[in-house]
């Protein structure tokens, strides 16, 4: 996916992951995969820390003067010959940096 455009500009983005758990790095890079529709934004970590580094996929909107949004992976695989599924769902709110 490439960046999205809007009237011949390129949107461009930066995600920055400050982790409350201390045995997870800070994450830091530019968004390669960013989205920007009429209605939602789309973006992902391809590699998140947080969830043992599988991509999670962010989806925003602009809310009541906020962008803020959902966070979600799914798992899928097996163990003991049995099919699981794991789905890891967060939420977000974006902040400026002072």
């Amino acid at each position: 996916m490439g960046s999205s455009q809007r009237d011949g500009q390129t949107w461009k983005g930066h995600l920055k992951i400050n982790y409350s758990v201390k045995d997870f790095a800070s994450e830091s890079f530019d968004l390669a995969d960013l989205r920007v529709g009429e209605r939602e934004f789309i973006f992902s970590d391809p590699s998140s820390p947080g969830v043992n580094k599988f991509k999670i996929l962010f989806r925003g909107v602009k809310a009541a003067g906020e962008l803020r949004g959902v966070a979600e992976t799914t798992v899928e695989g097996k163990v003991e010959a049995r099919d699981y599924r794991l789905e890891v769902l967060g939420d977000w709110v974006l902040q400026r940096e002072k």
